[in-house]
């Protein structure tokens, strides 16, 4: 860097130390706002809850979405979904969603983990993680969902994930990440996010948040 002096005062929370123009001294202003994450919607889970809708969450302003769920866990031995939803708010059924993925996976005590290779079809949503659960109490999973442009009919709607999962049943206590893409087979636009599980519900405690990204 260049440049010398002496900072004659101190800033206060939320300012940056810059230059404040050409042939003046430096000093405390506020930072700049904005970026390039936007949030557009976001919901905290109840265990009162088996379907959560982000409705109209798409739009004409961004072209590229990332969906985050946080802390989430399922109150018995069953996995998520994630839907689109169209114009009406209705969940979108009628084709399949396809994904494929790789996952590792294993207890946590247990060196190495196992490698596999899977692949869904349903009409549900995406299942981001094959047949594994998100049914343990005390150690919640997360996932992340990109998107582009769901509100075209011109393309068949494309995502990329990663999916982490914490289960203690059926068989024995497993943790996994899942990474894998998927494909809607449907040219409708798309207008909202259904997320869904397989049976009962959403524990006490969680985040889903859709986040739009500046081009």
């Amino acid at each position: 860097t260049r440049g010398s002096g002496v900072v004659a005062k101190l800033g206060t929370d939320g300012q940056v130390f810059t230059s404040t123009g050409a042939g003046l001294s430096q000093g405390f202003e506020a930072a700049a706002g904005g970026g390039d994450y936007v949030k557009i919607a976001s919901t905290d889970l109840s265990g009162d809850a088996t379907i959560v809708d982000l409705q109209g969450c798409f739009t004409a302003t961004y072209d590229s979405y990332v969906l985050r769920g946080t802390g989430l866990t399922l109150g018995a031995a069953n996995y998520p979904r994630i839907a689109f939803l169209d114009s009406s708010n209705n969940v979108m059924t009628g084709s399949s969603y396809y994904t494929k993925q790789d996952q590792i996976y294993g207890t946590w005590s247990g060196n190495p983990p196992s490698l596999s290779g899977v692949a869904q079809n349903e009409t549900g949503g995406f299942r981001m993680i094959n047949t594994w659960d998100w049914n343990n109490a005390d150690e919640p999973s997360m996932f992340e969902m990109h998107f582009w442009n769901p509100l075209s009919t011109s393309f068949k709607p494309a995502v990329h994930f990663w999916c982490t999962w914490n289960q203690t049943s059926p068989s024995s206590e497993q943790a996994g990440l899942a990474h894998g893409i998927g494909l809607f087979d449907d040219t409708t636009a798309h207008h909202g996010i259904r997320m869904t599980v397989s049976g009962d519900d959403f524990s006490n405690h969680g985040n889903l948040a859709i986040y739009g990204i500046k081009q």
